[in-house]
């Protein structure tokens, strides 16, 4: 059985208490690519999502999972080999966190998620 690639290369940039910030690429070769879609490959927004779940676990020591994901909203695609910018904030007794995919010109994805 192979290994799935999933994981963009990342490079924290920032991390306090409340803020974390980090400079992402996504190669062409990961393997959600294969999928989505066929002849415009874009980063899905599940992979969006789930990468910045798994960076505010993996980086603050979070153990919970999300109970809820309140906004969540996809504005500009991410493309193959773009270099973004995740923004996580830890807010409300930090149990949410908001998180944003940005470029140097445009946002690409913003929204929050709940834990218990």
């Amino acid at each position: 059985m192979s290994k799935i690639s999933w994981q963009p290369e990342y490079f924290v940039l920032q991390k306090e208490e409340n803020r974390i910030e980090v400079k992402l690429s996504f190669s062409s070769n990961l393997d959600f690519f294969k999928g989505h879609f066929k002849d415009f490959k874009i980063v899905p927004g599940v992979v969006q999502s789930h990468f910045a779940v798994f960076l505010s676990q993996e980086l603050w020591q979070i153990k919970e999972f999300p109970r809820n994901f309140p906004s969540v909203k996809f504005m500009n695609p991410i493309f193959p080999d773009n270099e973004v910018f995740l923004i996580l904030e830890k807010k409300h007794d930090k149990k949410i966190i908001q998180f944003e995919f940005k470029s140097s010109d445009k946002i690409h994805a913003k929204g929050s998620w709940k834990f218990s």
